[in-house]
């Protein structure tokens, strides 16, 4: 079974690790964690129906009906509108993470390999980081034991990787062409008014009282 980090409400982007393995809850307790997880999945749309819409009663659960029976429909198909595995904003769990990391780096591999024999397919210097994201998170969610289990042996592996000794950081120099270019773009960069300068000109008003002579 796998480890799920489940986003606790309230509590920023704080996760909580959850073991789903068959010794780490009690059977009853894990029955009803898969009963509230359907319930919630096969009554998604239902809160947007409201009975004073419909002529009878009849009518007002049929409809909810209807949509109960579409949502199992999509549930088996994996049609689903669900969450993501794991949040991609800042705070997001280490493991989840790597994930994201390892798999954007494989969809980058096999998207090299697929365009070198499709040349229909877009260049790969053309594909912005978005997209790239966007096609890690999609992997991820298809198989997320698997893209787990990936990253914790990529971070179990750079545990046990020797560490740079400080002598080797002190050899390194900022780069005299890099330090030029940053100079320059901070000085093409425009101008930021002070703050205090933007209220003032946002206060000002205009008088229309001409001076009495």
């Amino acid at each position: 079974m796998a480890i799920y980090e489940i986003p606790v409400n309230k509590a920023g982007k704080r996760l909580i690790a959850i073991d789903t393995g068959e010794t780490a809850m009690p059977a009853d307790v894990y029955k009803a964690v898969l009963f509230e997880g359907l319930k919630h999945f096969i009554n998604l749309g239902t809160s947007k129906l409201k009975q004073a819409d419909f002529a009878t009663l009849n009518e007002f659960e049929a409809a909810a009906w209807a949509i109960a029976e579409a949502q199992h429909t999509k549930l088996k198909s994996g049609d689903i509108k669900r969450r993501a595995v794991g949040p991609k904003a800042k705070g997001a769990g280490v493991e989840m993470t790597e994930a994201l990391r390892q798999a954007k780096i494989s969809a980058k591999e096999q998207y090299k390999v697929l365009a070198a024999t499709d040349k229909s397919m877009p260049r790969f210097s053309l594909i912005n980081a978005k997209q790239w994201t966007a096609s890690a998170q999609a992997m991820v969610n298809s198989d997320p034991d698997t893209w787990l289990a990936v990253a914790r042996e990529s971070l179990a592996r750079a545990s046990e990787a020797p560490k740079a000794s400080a002598d080797i950081f002190s050899q390194l120099r900022a780069d005299p062409k890099l330090v030029q270019a940053a100079a320059s773009a901070k000085k093409k960069a425009p101008a930021k008014p002070a703050a205090q300068a933007v209220k003032a000109k946002k206060g000002k008003t205009t008088s229309t009282i001409q001076p009495q002579a």
